[in-house]
């Protein structure tokens, strides 16, 4: 019975989707690091020029770390092919807080690439969804299917709000458009 078993469960395994490799300290690679150091910064909500919205990026460092926070917000946007991290919040603790509050930063990863193309198009709506913190990028690929649920070719004005601490959710939000 036990070989049996242990049959049946050597199957399931077989079944089971391929591992993907992965490898701790990722951002060791020099070309990634090249990258990474191309990647602006800004808070703005806007790049200055057309984007492609790639992702959200949210890191948290110990308190004190704005510097590593930099460059892992930098080096997470590189891995997503980013030129720039843009609404970028920066929050750490103040005089009167614990000594315990970490460094955080998020932003949205953008690609300088024109999404909206120059011809005429309809307004479906504004398209508006919660994710839980550090579910972010989950919260990106919903957006994406609710406007696409509504028929929409393009998402565009994506912005998004960072929840605060007590388990408050991030809202991302853009308009969904439909070519005539």
């Amino acid at each position: 019975m036990r070989y049996a078993l242990a049959l049946v469960a050597l199957g399931l395994v077989g079944c089971a989707a391929r591992l993907v490799p992965a490898e701790a300290g990722s951002f060791r690679s020099p070309r990634l690091k090249a990258a990474a150091e191309h990647v602006l910064v800004l808070q703005n909500q806007d790049a200055g020029q057309p984007t492609e919205v790639l992702g959200v990026i949210d890191v948290h460092e110990p308190t004190g770390g704005q510097s590593a926070a930099l460059e892992t917000m930098k080096e997470r946007a590189a891995l997503l092919g980013a030129d720039a991290v843009i609404g970028v919040e920066f929050h750490h603790e103040g005089a009167d807080a614990p000594k315990n509050i970490e460094t955080h930063l998020s932003g949205l990863a953008v690609r300088n690439r024109p999404v909206l193309a120059d011809k005429p198009y309809n307004v479906l709506g504004q398209v508006e969804v919660d994710a839980e913190m550090g579910r972010e990028q989950e919260g990106m690929d919903q957006l994406r299917e609710k406007a696409g649920s509504m028929g929409a070719d393009v998402l565009v004005d994506v912005q998004f709000q960072h929840g605060e601490g007590g388990g408050e959710k991030t809202h991302l939000r853009g308009i969904a458009i439909k070519y005539r």
